[in-house]
């Protein structure tokens, strides 16, 4: 995996209550691995850490949250 080979640590933090949820498969792998590709691209200078938090919210909405400690962008 590239972001072993540089250092970086992904954590995925995920909601016990989710159950099942009605989304586009292909849609959502596509999102996520550009997210997390653009986010190891961010933590490649640094050994950086990803996490990807999924979750309910209100008890009808779910949600997924990539984050990184990159530098960002100016």
């Amino acid at each position: 995996m590239e972001a072993e080979k540089l250092g970086i640590r992904i954590e995925i933090i995920s909601d016990s209550c989710i159950d099942r949820v009605e989304i586009d498969p292909k849609g959502i792998y596509r999102c996520l691995v550009n997210l997390v590709g653009n986010a190891i691209d961010a933590c490649s200078e640094n050994n950086g850490k990803i996490t990807i938090e999924s979750r309910y919210y209100d008890d009808k909405y779910f949600f997924i949250n990539v984050t990184d400690s990159g530098q960002g962008m100016d």
